[in-house]
């Protein structure tokens, strides 16, 4: 019998083998966990909500509030720029969770109260909303620009600190967000009754007494022997609130530490005059 002249080839798969289609489908699949990573990325970088609100209508302090800082989205930008000078103070890496902050309403208010920022959280704690309220007053000033981003910065300090679950000093968290305002390179809040104590206060907060600017200056100077002590505060203050919590922040008793500070700063302001006491202050600790 004669032999074909052609052979039928059979080709086998070795099941080893990795077929085109199943390369494909491995292929897509890392694909799409890229994408969802992409995305998840992308939520993350989004932060939280901004919104911006007029409700001093068609006054002058209106007008010049949408004509600065809403035509052109400038307050949204004043809002993302303080929180991230914040959140690199008091959330320097992954050891430091975040609040979970989801939400930011500014709004500039309709009368002149007393107080040139006031932060009010929404909900029960822990909270995920805020509404800053920025009095009219600030749109008279000279630089607007400035004293509306000083005011923002207090505000975006007050949102991103903790408070002990409500059982943290007030003296002590509004030390902590005047120690963040200086950190950035602004001085008290300036206009109609709506400033803080300036200067030197003799004291250092953690007894309960002192004024804003005064245990500020305390804080800045722990920041400076105690790098990140302000992170470590902080965090701490997530939970409730305990008298240890400076020392343990400190690494070293706080009631020393008030004292060797007191003792120095209080050679600066018997050395000097009130107005610049403050400034030497500042720049010593």
């Amino acid at each position: 019998m004669e032999e074909p002249l052609l052979h039928r080839t059979t080709t086998t798969t070795s099941p080893s083998s990795p077929t085109t289609s199943s390369i494909i489908n491995r292929l897509l699949f890392l694909v799409l966990i890229a994408l969802i990573s992409i995305w998840a990325n992308y939520e993350a970088s989004k932060g939280f909500e901004v919104i911006i609100l007029n409700n001093s209508g068609d006054t002058p302090q209106g007008r010049r509030f949408d004509l600065f800082f809403v035509s052109d989205d400038r307050a949204t930008r004043i809002v993302l720029n303080t929180s991230k000078f914040v959140e690199r103070i008091l959330y320097p890496d992954h050891h430091h969770p975040k609040k979970p902050v989801r939400r930011i309403t500014l709004q500039l208010t309709g009368d002149y109260s007393t107080d040139i920022v006031h932060v009010a959280p929404i909900g029960p704690y822990p909270h995920h909303e805020f509404n800053i309220g920025i009095s009219p007053i600030v749109m008279d000033e000279a630089d607007v620009d400035r004293v509306m981003a000083a005011a923002v910065q207090r505000a975006m300090a007050r949102v991103w600190l903790w408070e002990g679950n409500g059982g943290a000093p007030p003296e002590l968290v509004g030390g902590m967000v005047e120690c963040i305002a200086m950190m950035a390179g602004y001085g008290p809040l300036t206009g109609s009754g709506g400033g803080v104590p300036s200067g030197f206060g003799g004291t250092c907060g953690i007894d309960g007494v002192g004024d804003a600017v005064g245990v500020a200056l305390f804080l800045k100077h722990c920041e400076g022997v105690r790098r990140g002590f302000l992170a470590r505060l902080n965090r701490a203050m997530e939970g409730e609130w305990h008298v240890r919590m400076m020392d343990v922040a400190l690494g070293s008793p706080s009631k020393r530490m008030c004292d060797s500070y007191l003792s120095s700063a209080i050679g600066i302001v018997n050395s000097t005059d009130a107005a610049s006491a403050s400034r030497e202050l500042s720049q010593e600790v």
